[in-house]
């Protein structure tokens, strides 16, 4: 059974009309995904997708808002790396918070120029944002991390002999820190 997206209500119509058109190129891998809250509402992505390349520029050129945001978002979770790489470098830009669980995913990853990219950024984020997803969603920050880890022992070793030096780490502990900074955080 195909993995289906599940976004928060505000999106629910534009995502319909969005995964109408890119489910035409292609079909979603099945679940599990992941699944993280939203200031309460349930948002579902797919681990990967396979849109045609073409098909996903052109909805992501061609759109504008909300429609381009979660364009990009499904382009964060492509399967080819080089997507993704250019779907989240463009999805930085965007603060909502709906936003913020593909880009902490994409920490967790083995794609090392991403989590450097990301890593390169957080001047940029906004730590409020960040530390209240992590606040709501503290497992899967944790998931993140573990991946993010088990990548490095395996891969990313002789690049950053310590953990704590592995970019997607360094990017999952500040969002840490944004949680903890916030007020009444624990």
């Amino acid at each position: 059974m195909p993995c289906q997206p599940r976004f928060p209500q505000a999106l629910s119509d534009i995502a319909v009309a969005l995964l109408r058109r890119l489910e035409k190129s292609q079909a979603l891998e099945p679940c599990p995904g992941f699944t993280v809250r939203i200031d309460g509402q349930l948002l579902h992505a797919p681990y990967r997708v396979y849109y045609d390349e073409r098909e996903l520029q052109q909805c992501i050129q061609k759109s504008s808002g909300p429609t381009q945001q979660l364009a990009l978002c499904l382009g964060s979770r492509h399967a080819n790396g080089h997507v993704r790489e250019t779907c989240l470098r463009q999805l930085l830009a965007h603060d909502c918070d709906w936003v913020l669980p593909f880009v902490v995913r994409a920490a967790g990853e083995y794609v090392l120029e991403i989590a450097e990219h990301l890593t390169a950024q957080t001047h940029r984020l906004s730590p409020h944002s960040y530390g209240r997803f992590a606040a709501e969603n503290p497992e899967f920050v944790t998931t993140c991390k573990q991946q993010a880890a088990s990548y490095w022992d395996c891969y990313h070793r002789q690049r950053y002999p310590l953990l704590r030096q592995h970019p997607g780490i360094r990017f999952l502990r500040w969002v840490d820190e944004a949680r903890q900074s916030l007020p009444h955080a624990d």
